[in-house]
């Protein structure tokens, strides 16, 4: 078994602005894990927030390149992991791109599509948001005619009063269901009275409304708000969910936080156990990372997979949305991504 990989630098079509960060970039590693003559690829899209700048991924993906063949196969998943974890446990992101190759490498040894190798109907797939970061209101403007196609937008708050702004800009342009992610940018007693607000601009949740350290004032918050309350840089990986249960309706799983698929199956079934909300959620990345993630999306109840839709240098061909917003899977071997021209 070999591993090979490569790093690229991803330009997104607009600034992305939220609660205390912008970029215009996102590097990403596209690995590609080969053994009796099949090929398997994966991706990471590593976040200095949570620890993983880019040359962290690089010095770890050519680390495990030297001793991966000591692995009979890319089939034996469960090692792969428990081996990763072990020698990587503060680099989620790249052990999901390892992961993910192995994945696709076992399903595409099966000829058969990922999702029908864990059993999942490819037509219970979720309906995914388009992410609309904090701007100007004339760009914001523009921004929502570009998103016309898709009937779900995912909007950026926490801003203090620009928030109020943000919404009515939005509310000017569209009637469209919204969700809000206000990315730790709130306190307790200013997000009460925001979520209360936004209750009556057809928002259908929030996503991690104060900073991930005020646990009690969210279990305050949950008790009180008039919407569902998702958990997002609260939550890494399984061991997170049972301690955010009362604090947090939902989740939102990413492979690039909790160290890829395996990770996030386990995930899936800790909150359901807890009957919490799933929702899957992603970096800026290109199709084949949005792909893999969609296989997932039969399991959950909520997708947020649009960051290939935000770049303007898309490498891969994949999973594709309807009218509806619908995720629809393609139906080719494995993860299922084809290579395309960059124009």
């Amino acid at each position: 078994m070999q591993l090979q990989f490569e790093s690229r630098t991803l330009h997104l079509r607009h600034p992305f602005i939220i609660s205390g960060s912008q970029y215009s970039e996102k590097i990403v590693f596209t690995a590609t894990l080969m053994h009796d003559g099949i090929v398997g690829r994966g991706e990471s899209s590593p976040s200095r927030y949570y620890g993983e700048p880019p040359e962290s991924v690089q010095t770890m993906l050519s680390d495990t390149a030297r001793w991966i063949g000591d692995i009979s196969s890319p089939a034996d998943i469960q090692t792969l992991h428990e081996v990763l974890l072990q020698k990587y446990p503060h680099q989620p992101s790249a052990r999901s791109c390892v992961i993910m190759a192995a994945y696709d490498w076992l399903a595409r040894s099966c000829q058969m599509p990922l999702y029908r190798l864990w059993g999942l109907n490819p037509h219970k797939t979720c309906r995914t948001s388009f992410t609309i970061g904090m701007d100007e209101p004339d760009v914001l403007t523009e921004k929502v005619k570009e998103a016309e196609a898709y009937p779900v937008l995912k909007i950026k708050l926490g801003n203090g009063d620009e928030d109020y702004t943000i919404m009515q800009t939005i509310r000017r342009c569209t009637d469209k269901t919204i969700r809000v992610d206000a990315n730790e940018g709130w306190q307790r007693d200013e997000a009460i009275k925001k979520i209360t607000w936004l209750a009556t601009q057809n928002v259908e949740y929030i996503e991690q409304p104060l900073p991930k350290e005020s646990l009690e004032d969210m279990v305050w918050l949950k008790a009180r708000s008039p919407l569902p309350l998702i958990a997002d840089e609260n939550v890494m990986t399984s061991r997170d969910i049972p301690g955010l249960h009362h604090a947090f309706h939902g989740i939102n799983l990413k492979l690039d936080k909790c160290g890829g698929m395996w990770e996030a199956l386990r995930m899936i079934q800790t909150a359901r156990a807890l009957d919490m909300k799933i929702m899957i959620g992603c970096m800026v990345s290109t199709s084949l990372a949005m792909t893999a993630a969609a296989h997932l999306t039969p399991l959950t109840d909520e997708a947020d997979l649009d960051g290939h839709l935000l770049i303007r240098d898309d490498p891969f061909r994949g999973v594709t949305i309807n009218h509806q917003g619908q995720l629809i899977l393609p139906e080719s071997d494995g993860i299922g991504v084809t290579e395309q021209g960059i124009h």
